[in-house]
């Protein structure tokens, strides 16, 4: 469960290949037009096609991070998480624009970082 500490093992199969299942197997997620940002990839990038409204869920786990990038832009894309801390959302105004958020337990999201995106 979550704060307690676990070792991982790794095993390569007879190639000398690892699989990883899981939250982070796959390195990002891609939303394209308005929908849900995933909680399971570390990384999501997102492609307006108009105005549209991205959300975002309540994190998994204290200490969670989630970097959000715009990589394609044809109108303003206004994310807006369930539970923030110090801000209600973060509009990207063009491609190249990020932001990254980290989750605190019982209290919401945090903009640790931005690129070019508006945090309000």
């Amino acid at each position: 469960s979550a704060g307690e500490d676990v070792d991982i093992i790794l095993e390569p199969d007879s190639d000398g290949v690892v699989v990883i299942d899981g939250a982070y197997a796959t390195p990002y997620d891609s939303v394209v037009g308005p929908g849900a940002i995933s909680l399971n990839k570390r990384v999501t990038t997102i492609q307006t096609t108009g105005v549209d409204a991205f959300t975002l869920a309540d994190g998994l786990y204290d200490g969670q991070t989630i970097d959000i990038a715009c990589t394609s832009y044809v109108g303003n894309g206004t994310l807006t998480p369930d539970s923030t801390i110090g801000f209600t959302n973060v509009t990207f105004t063009g491609a190249g624009q990020s932001v990254s958020l980290f989750w605190f337990e019982g209290s919401g999201w945090a903009v640790v970082d931005t690129y070019g995106a508006t945090v309000t």
